[in-house]
């Protein structure tokens, strides 16, 4: 389940769409400052929320990566042949099983810096926000 082109996509124009919201030209900072704490309060728990199941599928992806190595390791000792650590551990990176954990963990992180840039852009804007509220002349 790999990030493919349509669910970047979807992504991108989900930001593209959350940057527009981060804009402070034209609007009514009364308005914005209202709503800020519960914005960044909503990407903060999603932000969480994606570590949390980044987490879980980091989990996922280990104990599945041991069950394929004893696996492998057992079925080359019951076939007597001899194999490498390396050659286990190849065997195990390319098993279909453990390439589709990977993609859902690569999925995972990519939401998770996203997430986070997110987070970031609102922790700008609050201190924008507080500025602009603190002079409101805008003299700088």
């Amino acid at each position: 389940m790999m990030l493919d082109d349509r669910v970047l996509d979807e992504f991108i124009e989900e930001y593209q769409e959350f940057l527009k919201s981060i804009k402070l030209d034209g609007v009514v900072l009364d308005d914005v400052i209202r709503e800020y704490p519960a914005r960044k309060a909503r990407f903060s728990i999603a932000l969480e929320k994606m570590r949390a199941k980044l987490a879980e599928l980091k989990l996922k992806q280990k104990t599945l990566y041991y069950e394929l190595y004893k696996e492998y390791r057992k079925e080359a000792i019951e076939k007597g042949l001899k194999i490498t650590e390396e050659g286990l551990k190849s065997l195990v990176m390319t098993d279909s099983r453990y390439i589709e954990i990977s993609e859902e963990v690569i999925e995972a992180e990519t939401k998770v810096g996203i997430l986070e840039a997110c987070k970031e852009a609102l922790d700008d804007q609050g201190r924008m926000l507080y500025l602009l509220y603190g002079n409101p002349e805008r003299k700088f």
